[in-house]
């Protein structure tokens, strides 16, 4: 029998080597799409369709997850990621392109809500951002040593090896995670959770942490396109300089996820998310005004900082209000509350179009995110405010 501990390292091991298959692709994403004779335009089209299919079924597969039990889900997610690099690496046009993405999409829709879902399975409240935070971190170490691999991979060898390199670390993943890790959905409910239900049992608090969720993926997604062209292209770095810069988001990622991640356990989760937010408002800045790449890297390492600490909170924020049988649901929700801010962020730069400078458009990101950081740090002021208030009125009624 498998420890909970254990079962936390193995689940975080498993998502730890997918994304550094995903970090390998990542800075071949564009280089694809210029073969093409494609531009951010295009590149926003494939963000938007994995973010399209995680919106659509994200809920739907949590739920399932709650019922058939999390492990199914886990290793669909993992397949179906290997699957869609040799799909990407076969598509011969753009539009087979962005349907490959949109496939991967719709395989891996699941993957986060049951992988959470399962940490949650087997933690308290008091450990809930930890372990939430050490399986996250498996995400954020896909950024560490995977965009430079994958740049000087494409540097040397071309479209192939990249794509080729990170299918196999999925099928590595996806037999890991069916050898090792057990179900830990015990009990599972003979009928799924009602959405109504749900709603139901969770206090409209949590719609701010959904709309907090839906606007940093936006503010992401909305500059995502145009600041790897504004790397390439205005700053002329090559891909494993990209890939250098997207290394150290991933250290400073990881590195919060893993080490710092149950500070929101212990100063709660409100100051946590404020801080993450404004670090991430900060990243945006940084890309509007820092051109040379030494200090790129401390830009890029502050938004892997914030990221690390606001990822963790906001998912522990959310199980703190779901019930046992509605886990996979509530985490559904907030996958497809990230999954919507990444399909709109992409309609948003693509209206803007090449007449807005990348720089407001990283503007615009800074302004919405501290916008969000704002209506937490004042809702944290007015619980603070009101705590001894409530404090001493138990006191006076007693």
């Amino acid at each position: 029998m498998k420890t909970p501990s254990r079962i936390v390292v193995l689940l975080s091991a498993c998502v730890g080597l997918m994304m550094t298959g995903f970090g390998i692709i990542m800075p071949v994403f564009a280089r694809r799409l210029q073969a093409f004779d494609a531009g951010p335009g295009e590149l926003g089209l494939v963000t938007m369709s994995f973010a399209l299919a995680h919106m659509l079924l994200s809920t739907r597969a949590g739920a399932l997850s709650d019922r058939i039990g999390r492990k199914p889900l886990v290793l669909v997610g993992l397949g179906g990621f290997a699957m869609s690099n040799l799909l990407y690496l076969l598509a011969p046009s753009t539009g087979w392109f962005v349907a490959a993405r949109a496939a991967a999409g719709v395989l891996t829709a699941g993957l986060y809500p049951a992988a959470m879902g399962a940490v949650d399975d087997i933690s308290d409240r008091s450990q809930r951002a930890a372990r939430v935070g050490l399986v996250m971190a498996g995400y954020g170490i896909g950024f560490v040593g995977g965009p430079v691999i994958g740049g000087l991979l494409y540097d040397a060898w071309g479209f192939a090896a990249p794509f080729v390199a990170s299918a196999t670390l999925g099928a590595v993943a996806f037999i890991a995670a069916w050898t090792l890790v057990p179900e830990t959905r015990r009990n599972t409910p003979a009928k799924p959770a009602r959405a109504s239900e749900v709603a139901s049992r969770l206090p409209a608090s949590i719609h701010l942490l959904l709309a907090t969720q839906l606007v940093s993926a936006f503010a992401f997604a909305f500059v995502e396109p145009h600041m790897v062209f504004h790397m390439y292209e205005t700053l002329g770095w090559s891909s494993t300089q990209f890939g250098v810069v997207v290394g150290a988001y991933g250290v400073a990622l990881a590195g919060a996820q893993s080490l710092l991640a149950k500070s929101s356990d212990r100063y709660g989760r409100r100051p946590v998310i404020v801080v993450g937010l404004g670090l991430a408002a900060l990243f945006y800045v940084g890309l509007g005004v820092v051109t040379a790449f030494g200090p790129m890297l401390f830009v890029a390492a502050a938004a892997g900082l914030g990221a690390g600490l606001l990822g963790p909170a906001l998912s522990a924020a959310v199980l703190d209000h779901a019930s046992e049988r509605t886990r996979g649901r509530a985490l559904g929700r907030l996958s497809a509350a990230s999954a919507l801010g990444a399909v709109v962020g992409p309609l948003g730069a693509a209206l803007a179009g090449d007449a807005v400078p990348a720089t407001v458009m990283f503007g615009v990101a800074a302004v919405v995110t501290t916008l969000v950081a704002l209506i937490h740090g004042a809702s944290a002021v007015r619980a603070r405010v009101a705590r001894p208030r409530a404090v001493a009125g138990v006191v006076r009624t007693v």
